[in-house]
């Protein structure tokens, strides 16, 4: 009974095993390319240029973002240099 049960299971780990390999072998890319493209499509579509304005307040941010984080990590390696 007991060999039976193992065997039962055994059974049962290779054949959901075969179904998973089946499963990988049988991938087609092609579905997954053409939706990418659609959506890289759909997203230039409705892009648009942005005004010098516009540009400008989103070099500022950036540049003060930079500037914030370049300052925080000097300051972060000057207190580990200190400590260490």
């Amino acid at each position: 009974m007991k060999i039976w049960l193992n065997l039962q299971i055994f059974l049962s780990q290779r054949f959901k095993m075969m179904r998973t390999l089946n499963k990988m072998m049988n991938f087609n890319p092609i579905p997954k390319i053409k939706t990418f493209w659609d959506e890289s499509m759909r997203m230039l579509s409705i892009s648009y240029k942005p005004s010098s304005a516009e540009f400008r307040r989103t070099l500022k941010i950036v540049l003060l973002g930079t500037i914030i984080l370049g300052a925080l990590g000097y300051v972060i390696s000057i207190i580990v240099g200190l400590i260490a």
